[in-house]
């Protein structure tokens, strides 16, 4: 009967576990509790949405120092803005050494794919930590949801789903302020407030351009300008596509006098701009600073781009799920990103 008791008590204190609330340990905690801490934490974290559970089987994994897979899942992968992404996220894996880190989703950008793979993903209880990027949040909206209630730490990046069932964001502030910053670059290199000036991105009809877009407008209406607008111009993910986008938009449109671009698809009208000899005669803002677009900013082509700084942004998105898993921690809702100014002045700073 001794040992009968003795075995129902270790039990019941292998089935104990701590309750975290906001990353802080729950007051009154039993010495008891401490110790076992050590071996099984399922963290809880409370939100507007109500409260995450880590389910028992990743934080036994954590307990066991078994190898964590996390997923970063985005709406097309093969985008250039996700290379060095990416990169951060394996680096700062390799950094922690017991992560298996990968990127997935469709190449062709269909986000009925992408959701596909998350619910197979989920439902296969396959993944310790997800981090899920779309451009159609509507669409993404339900595997955030499937993601918190099999207890499996989720964050948005890239885009954010603020009302998404997710622990934290990581990305930049917000798609407006990146494209404030965007006008107001183009106040100063197109002090003339008339002109034609055009639109383009990958992806116009998506709320990352459209926000991107309105946010450039701002300043130039705050500033009184009476510019014609044209556009957005879709460029798709296709370069080669994109080039013949831009060279029929300026053939129909020889008046063109600015450009913004919305994404890391400036390159596409650069080349063209390069190649037609435009540069000194259309001032063209674009956005990140993958290198070869930082080598156009240097021939003065693009006048100005706004880094959202990927590989940092892959970094912290592996840190923040980890750092959940491992002790409880959060960053709260967001883990905002600085966004960067890139012009002929510091470009070298920033080519390799």
């Amino acid at each position: 009967m001794k040992k009968s008791f003795i075995l129902i008590t270790v039990l019941v204190l292998i089935g104990s576990f701590f309750v975290f609330f906001n990353g802080t340990e729950k007051e009154g905690a039993a010495p008891a509790e401490k110790e076992m801490a050590a071996d099984i934490n399922q963290w809880e974290w409370t939100t507007d949405k109500g409260t995450f559970k880590l389910s028992e089987r990743i934080a036994k994994k954590v307990a066991n120092g078994e190898k964590l897979i996390f997923r970063a899942s985005v709406f097309s992968p093969g985008s250039p803005l996700f290379v060095p992404i990416e990169k951060g996220m394996l680096d700062k894996a390799a950094e922690y050494g017991n992560i298996d880190m990968k990127m997935i989703g469709p190449a062709d950008a269909v986000v009925e794919k992408q959701v596909a793979e998350l619910e197979t993903l989920i439902s296969a209880e396959k993944v310790d930590g997800l981090a899920i990027g779309t451009y159609d949040v509507g669409s993404t909206m339900p595997m955030f949801k499937k993601a918190w209630d099999a207890g499996i730490p989720v964050i948005s990046w890239d885009l954010d789903s603020p009302d998404a069932y997710r622990l934290s964001y990581v990305g930049i502030p917000t798609l407006h302020e990146m494209g404030l910053k965007g006008g107001n670059a183009f106040l100063k290199f197109h002090p003339e407030k008339t002109g034609k000036l055009a639109f383009f991105a990958a992806f116009p009809e998506a709320p990352y351009a459209r926000e991107n877009i309105k946010g450039f407008l701002d300043p130039l209406m705050e500033n009184g300008y009476q510019m014609e607008m044209i556009g957005p111009f879709k460029l798709s993910l296709d370069k080669s596509f994109g080039y013949g986008v831009a060279e029929n938009a300026f053939l129909a449109n020889p008046d063109i006098t600015g450009v913004y671009v919305a994404d890391e698809y400036c390159v596409v009208v650069a080349q063209y701009l390069e190649r037609n000899n435009l540069q000194d005669d259309v001032v063209l803002i674009g956005k990140n600073d993958m290198q070869d677009i930082l080598q156009y900013v240097k021939k003065g082509v693009i006048k100005h781009t706004i880094t959202t700084k990927p590989y940092e942004q892959g970094q912290n998105i592996v840190k923040v799920l980890y750092e959940f898993l491992t002790e409880g921690k959060t960053v709260g809702y967001r883990y905002s990103i600085e966004l960067g100014d890139i012009t002929a002045e510091n470009v070298d700073d920033y080519l390799e």
